[in-house]
């Protein structure tokens, strides 16, 4: 069944489509009913008071911003999700809500084993620094009778950066003492 346009279900103003809510229930896939309804309810879908058109660009924001809070952050492939349009500092209720959801995930990503306490991070990555640290020390004293005779500038270039790729293939291939113990 076909439902002919009228010039009220797509106008522009100002340069921006604007459109009827039965077009814009139409592009959301419900019923004007329920379209109307979500204009009643907590974040509701844009809506000019004075014309009682929406906006396509901002119907389009809505729509991606509902998406996002219906799969939660990060829960789905959407192409479409983006950062809220929503100020959260405005709207106490979507500030808790969020800090809620960050807390529930980061509790969750801790007990994956996804998220570590610092604590158990630091002492390997002290041994970590402290050993390319040793290893970048003893450089001028491994290089300098290597170098000490010699005239050309690319030989001393050549046995400096030999030196410096010996030092990182010998971190990078002795991981020992590295391993992190995790309970």
């Amino acid at each position: 069944m076909t439902h002919p346009l009228t010039s009220r279900d797509l106008t522009v103003i100002d340069g921006e489509y604007h459109v009827s809510v039965k077009i814009a229930s139409v592009f959301c896939g419900v019923t004007q009913a329920t379209y109307n309804r979500w204009i009643t309810e907590d974040y509701p879908p844009p809506i000019d008071p004075e014309t009682r058109l929406i906006p396509l660009k901002d119907l389009g924001d809505w729509t991606r911003t509902r998406q996002v809070r219906r799969r939660g952050r990060g829960g789905g492939p959407s192409p479409y999700a983006t950062p809220t349009v929503y100020d959260i500092d405005d709207d106490p209720k979507l500030r808790l809500a969020k800090l809620q959801g960050d807390k529930v995930q980061m509790e969750l990503m801790e007990r994956a084993r996804l998220l570590v306490p610092i604590e158990e991070i630091k002492p390997m990555w002290v041994r970590i620094i402290t050993r390319i640290r040793t290893k970048l020390l003893r450089l001028p004293v491994a290089t300098a009778p290597l170098v000490t005779n010699q005239t050309d500038q690319y030989a001393v270039q050549e046995a400096l950066d030999q030196a410096v790729r010996e030092i990182l293939e010998e971190l990078a291939d002795s991981d020992a003492g590295l391993e992190l113990e995790l309970p």
